[in-house]
């Protein structure tokens, strides 16, 4: 496991409640931070920078797109940390960079958001939370427990080695295909009601299928920019 090497900060918000979500299944969490990141205006206030990761960063509309981003939206007293690149291989560290803001900004709860692969039409949502309070809030907005399940990636790492902060872990039934903006979507309605971000929905869809191209277009220039550099390897070597 590589160690923390960077989290750089602009601001340092005061007892936030931190939003995660990395690229996993239906690129649920991915869509449902990018979404809050623009319906709540949140500003881009750090980054998180591995020492073991491949320096690649993509452009977008003229912009560096920062793998780790971590963003502040301000009237909510919310921070969300958006991942656009694969968290595969590097969950341990981001964990503790997520820990370590944590305690620089002394969070009050982390919810974290994963898809799960389902086959239905008619997706559900379930949660974990570790305080009985954030249960009663849970189960009053009608949303059940997960009783049995496996859970991967950095909200596993997370449920591992975080022992003081509440957290809390939303997951939606969505289809392997990408993007799934429909389950994205009741994960929003679910931080509506626990946050009362009051954050319109119904664009979605029109979000998903832009965050989808630009996604795609990511994906492609890190592929080809990791084959440019590994084939540049081979051939000092050879």
């Amino acid at each position: 496991m590589g160690e923390i090497i960077m989290l750089e900060l602009k601001e340092v918000p005061k007892k936030p409640t931190i939003i995660e979500g990395f690229p996993g299944v239906g690129l649920v969490a991915s869509i449902v931070t990018e979404y809050l990141i623009e319906h709540l205006n949140a500003k881009l206030i750090g980054k998180i920078i591995l020492d073991n990761m491949p320096p690649i960063v993509a452009i977008h509309n003229k912009e560096i797109v920062q793998p780790f981003g971590v963003f502040y939206a301000k009237k909510k007293n919310l921070m969300l940390i958006h991942g656009l690149t694969m968290a595969k291989g590097f969950e341990w560290d981001l964990s503790d960079n997520i820990i370590e803001l944590c305690k620089k900004t002394q969070t009050e709860h982390i919810i974290s958001i994963e898809g799960v692969p389902a086959k239905t039409q008619n997706p559900k949502t379930f949660f974990y939370t570790t305080t009985d309070k954030n249960k009663k809030d849970l189960e009053k907005i009608g949303t059940k427990p997960l009783e049995n399940g496996i859970v991967f990636g950095v909200t596993s790492s997370l449920l591992i080695k975080n022992e003081t902060v509440p957290q809390t872990c939303l997951f939606v039934e969505t289809h392997m295909g990408l993007p799934d903006s429909k389950s994205a979507a009741l994960i929003v309605k679910d931080l509506n009601q626990i946050l009362d971000l009051d954050v319109d929905v119904k664009p979605l869809i029109n979000k998903a299928q832009a965050f989808e191209k630009k996604l795609k277009k990511i994906l492609s220039s890190a592929k080809d920019a990791s084959d440019i550099k590994r084939h540049k390897a081979m051939n000092y070597v050879g």
